[in-house]
């Protein structure tokens, strides 16, 4: 897996919801989001958003509608007309081409120099027949901080793929339970882990070269599509540990206060019994 170095652009887009936090912090009890949850988040959705900046962390709450048709923001320079969102086309590759239609971020985050913590929203169809059948494609990097990224559902969303990258740093990562695809963990100096209920829904597919892979849900048949089109993370740091979970899991905290009681306790009836 090879990541290569985002292009920085002077032009920073502005955070996309910083001041979503009370939402964001609420807990979540299913696989989807609360009836009407766009009422609740207070924001309406967007596509095709970048935020590339040179420092400082990205922290809020992003609402992604697949099927939106933003078309490319475009201005005039010298040259003739440039397409304004080659700011983020060229973190693909100094110098490449356009990117493709399907190839085009619905969602791109990168910050040169600090944390990321997001809340990505993806917006599905009630109806199943609804469905783009493409899959919604997110990055979100870091070149010096840690990275915690919670994707969540609204209603039947489409598959989707994200891609997360820290140079140096932990990354956390919570899906939704909807979530049915591989993925490929890599740490040059970290563990590489899944939660409880997450691994009993996993098939373990081995380790090579600091990458461990698995396939969550039920495995494709070897008769099934040679492409793999579904959802697929691929998370990647240097120097940190990865964890992965779903979104709506109940985390078991280490108490303190309550494991220096019991300790607490041991050493006085030691003491108590070694005065006797």
């Amino acid at each position: 897996m090879t990541w290569p170095d985002p292009t920085i652009s002077d032009d920073v887009p502005p955070a996309y919801g910083d001041h979503w936090q009370d939402f964001r912090d609420s807990p979540s009890t299913g696989t989807t989001a609360p009836s009407d949850p766009l009422a609740q988040l207070n924001g309406k959705p967007t596509n095709f958003l970048c935020v590339n900046q040179r420092s400082g962390a990205i922290k809020g709450t992003y609402i992604i509608n697949p099927s939106l048709q933003i078309p490319l923001p475009v201005q005039r320079d010298e040259g003739g007309l440039v397409d304004i969102v080659k700011v983020c086309v060229a973190a693909l590759g100094v110098g490449m081409p356009p990117v493709p239609e399907g190839e085009r971020k619905n969602l791109y985050l990168h910050t040169q120099d600090g944390s990321v913590d997001v809340d990505v929203w993806l917006v599905g169809h009630k109806d199943l027949s609804q469905g783009c059948g493409k899959r919604t494609l997110l990055h979100v990097s870091s070149r010096d901080g840690s990275i915690t990224t919670k994707v969540q559902a609204i209603d039947t969303i489409d598959p989707f793929s994200l891609n997360v990258f820290t140079r140096d740093g932990r990354i956390t990562v919570l899906l939704p339970r909807s979530f049915h695809g591989p993925i490929t963990m890599t740490s040059g100096d970290g563990s590489c882990t899944l939660s409880d209920d997450m691994l009993k829904t996993s098939t373990y597919l081995g380790v090579a070269d600091r990458t461990t892979r698995y396939f969550v849900g039920q495995y494709p048949p070897s008769s099934a599509q040679q492409v793999w089109e579904g959802d697929e993370v691929k998370v990647e740091t240097r120097d940190g540990n990865i964890r992965l979970r779903y979104v709506d899991e109940v985390v078991q905290l280490f108490s303190f206060s309550s494991s220096w009681c019991n300790f607490s306790k041991l050493f006085h009836c030691w003491s108590t019994d070694s005065y006797i």
